[in-house]
């Protein structure tokens, strides 16, 4: 059993872990600007303001004033809590030293059915925090990540209509049955694909069924303008709607 920290400023650490939140993330949501959270490192934060920081983290208010009793109420399991919120974000806003505004190509429309047209990459000002700590552990380097928003459902239940898919736009080498955000013929795609002989590729659907695979040889992808925009390292899929 990990030990209760003697210090305030160690218990907030530890909530914050918990919720899956930065300090400033946690600032923003309760409706202080980042730099409140410099103040919390040092343990100067009100008592009402830490009962908030326990509601939004989960933990026992008691807990975290004074180190008294559980750091979970009875009968929660850790996993339930454990939810990383989606905040706002513009030019305006501090983050902490391992996040990381990433390009968020919303309206670019990688298609995963028919296929969409989007705006160049270059033209994209919209972002979404990531932490550089994430894209170290899937090896990706900051400067080349970026998500997309996937349509479609030829990849279902994989990726979902309107999930976003984050990219290393960096990486184009083909590896058999990852998939990669592709353009062909001026539609913008997430796909399988696997490499053929003589420099030829088959592009898979997930829904094989209603998106038969196509096979291309090396001259069919030149001449269809199939470019690799990058491989998909993960996913994040829409919760369902609400009938």
């Amino acid at each position: 059993m990990t030990s209760t920290p003697a210090l305030l400023q160690d218990r907030i650490k530890l909530a914050l872990d918990h919720k899956g939140l930065s300090w400033s993330r946690a600032a923003i949501l309760l409706g202080f600007s980042a730099q409140a959270a410099t103040n919390w490192k040092k343990g100067k934060i009100s008592n009402d303001t830490l009962s908030e920081l326990a509601k939004l983290t989960g933990v026992n208010s008691g807990w975290l004033l004074d180190g008294q009793g559980p750091m979970l109420p009875d009968g929660i399991p850790i996993e339930e809590n454990i939810v990383t919120p989606v905040l706002a974000w513009d030019n305006d806003t501090e983050m902490d030293d391992d996040d990381i505004a990433i390009p968020f190509y919303k309206d670019f429309l990688l298609a995963c059915g028919s296929g969409a047209t989007g705006e160049a990459l270059k033209n994209e000002t919209r972002r979404l925090w990531l932490s550089r700590s994430t894209l170290k552990s899937y090896g990706v380097d900051p400067a080349s990540a970026a998500a997309m928003t996937a349509v479609g459902n030829s990849n279902y239940p994989e990726i979902k209509d309107k999930a976003t898919v984050y990219v290393d736009l960096s990486d184009t080498k083909i590896v058999d049955g990852c998939v990669y955000a592709i353009e062909h013929d001026g539609a913008f795609k997430f796909k399988y694909l696997y490499n053929l002989p003589l420099g030829g590729l088959r592009v898979v659907s997930k829904n094989a069924e209603e998106y038969p695979e196509e096979r291309l040889t090396a001259e069919q992808i030149k001449e269809q303008r199939f470019i690799v925009l990058g491989y998909a390292f993960d996913v994040q899929n829409p919760l369902p709607r609400k009938k």
